[in-house]
């Protein structure tokens, strides 16, 4: 008894919370001066919550902009207690994503016990992930893409009949609803051939699951920056559970009607995905050799769908938003874009493949856009291997993250001068040859690049070719001067905009 009383005597416990603070400031001290010890420049900390701080519901793009015109084109920072190195030369981002990249060919690891996250393509390593990839791949060729037009131009027709009642209402409205509902219901048509109905789409429980599956978990992400190898050892999901599930369920609903219907065929990515993966009773990986296999289970099946969903609503809806206002916040590129549609298009009704892709004003408006917006601020490799900086004396450990920040890169002024002019004349045919290799890579680079590239800027250009015919679009009192960015990471996304929507004569 009196050892036990000796034992919790006060100083005990004051010389335990002295140890423990000592031991979790040392530990701190140590990982945060990784880059100052290797020489690497550096943006200050917030421990724990790394370089970002608090600063997590800026734009990232803004904050690496940042740091990119103070420390330059390499240095070093921190997620959580994570160190990235941030590398923004041309040749060394041709190196890293694409000469080396079989040295370095991972993305992020992201992969937490959830089977939706787990099993898409973007999460996966090595030659699962290769194996997947050889699978996708013939699936996003223009031969497939060119048989989703007619998919699209429903969705199309429906959005100028919703931007036909906004016109003769005569008020402004916020346009990015009537936008990101034609994108959302193209992309369901295209995936899964599911309708989705663009007067009642805020109670579609599909899109509220979507809209949710990221946004309602910050603190999980905070947990995986802060604690990756506890949050991999307590399998802790980076997306809401509740949202996978019903997500999962759905599309294995359809995916199992199919299955009684076979006879039936739809031109949609799920039915391709289910002719070329030969995965009819595939249910597990477990139940094959994937290295020594090019079958896809159905888990991944399902996966890719919803990643398809997720990623090409996010990116693409974001995308033709930032176009809409950049048009009207320059309306002088909005009627350039206008007249080349009318001298090229004139009255044809059904655009397909060909109609545009002679649109070389239109495709500038689009890359600039990208440029200017940049919807993916950065990107992300880690190796098995050590790899070293050609040039530099600089090696990166294996399992260390390398950055390259997107946004940042589009921004400089050695490589797009005036860059925060909107001028689309950059990307005409003519000029494009101006622009340093590896500076413009809205969609990536390399192996890694996005699969959806093709069908994305397919849907944009059906979709603005057809609403800037019969459409102005417009600044009004409620308008802004600048575009407002959603608070959060990784995604640029736009804010609610107000514009006035009239018919052109």
């Amino acid at each position: 008894m009196e050892f036990t009383t000796n034992y919790f005597q006060p100083y005990w416990i004051i010389g335990f919370f002295i140890a423990l603070i000592s031991f979790i400031y040392t530990y701190l001290s140590i990982v945060y001066s990784y880059w100052k010890r290797r020489g690497i420049p550096s943006p200050k900390t917030t421990w724990l919550l790394g370089s970002y701080g608090t600063r997590w519901k800026e734009p990232q793009g803004y904050i690496e902009l940042e740091w990119y015109k103070k420390y330059g084109r390499i240095f070093g920072i921190y997620e959580g207690l994570n160190p990235i190195l941030m590398v923004s030369e041309p040749e060394l981002i041709k190196n890293i994503l694409i000469r080396d990249f079989n040295k370095i060919p991972n993305q992020r690891r992201w992969q937490f016990g959830d089977r939706i996250i787990d099993n898409m393509v973007i999460t996966m390593e090595d030659e699962e992930w290769r194996r997947l990839k050889t699978t996708l791949t013939p699936i996003f060729s223009i031969a497939k893409v060119k048989k989703l037009i007619p998919k699209i131009n429903k969705c199309v027709k429906a959005l100028e009949n919703n931007l036909y009642e906004v016109a003769n209402k005569g008020k402004p409205v916020d346009y990015t609803q009537y936008f990101n509902v034609f994108i959302m219901d193209s992309i369901s048509r295209c995936a899964f051939n599911m309708v989705i109905d663009s007067h009642d789409y805020v109670k579609n429980p599909f899109v509220n699951a979507v809209a949710n599956i990221f946004s309602s978990v910050p603190w999980r992400n905070l947990m995986l920056a802060i604690f990756p190898k506890l949050s991999e050892l307590l399998k802790l999901s980076v997306a809401d559970t509740k949202s996978t599930s019903f997500l999962y369920k759905t599309v294995l609903e359809i995916l199992e009607k199919r299955k009684m219907h076979e006879n039936e065929k739809y031109d949609d990515f799920l039915q391709w995905m289910l002719e070329s993966s030969g995965s009819e009773n595939i249910d597990e990986k477990s139940n094959y050799d994937t290295s020594k296999n090019k079958y896809v289970t159905r888990d991944e099946i399902i996966s890719q769908c919803i990643l398809f969903f997720i990623v090409g609503f996010v990116t693409t809806a974001a995308n033709v938003n930032f176009i809409v206002y950049s048009l009207a916040l320059n309306p002088e590129c909005q009627e350039k874009l206008a007249k080349e549609l009318q001298e090229k298009l004139q009255n044809k009704e059904e655009l397909q493949y060909e109609d545009v892709q002679n649109l070389s004003y239109l495709d500038a408006v689009i890359s600039e856009t990208l440029r200017y917006y940049s919807p993916v601020p950065k990107v992300i490799r880690m190796g098995h291997e050590d790899y070293h900086l050609e040039g530099t004396d600089i090696v990166v450990p294996k399992n260390i993250m390398i950055g390259i920040p997107i946004y940042a890169i589009h921004q400089d002024e050695e490589w797009f001068p005036n860059p925060k002019k909107f001028d689309p004349e950059r990307f005409l045919p003519e000029n494009k040859k101006f622009i340093r290799p590896y500076t413009y890579f809205p969609f990536g680079l390399g192996p890694r690049s996005c699969l959806g590239m093709k069908f994305s800027q397919l849907e944009m250009k059906l979709c603005l070719a057809n609403v800037y015919r019969h459409f102005r679009l417009s600044l009004c009192e409620e308008s802004k001067l600048v575009m407002d960015f959603n608070s959060g990471f990784e995604v640029h996304s736009p804010k609610e905009a107000i514009l006035k929507i009239e018919r052109r004569n």
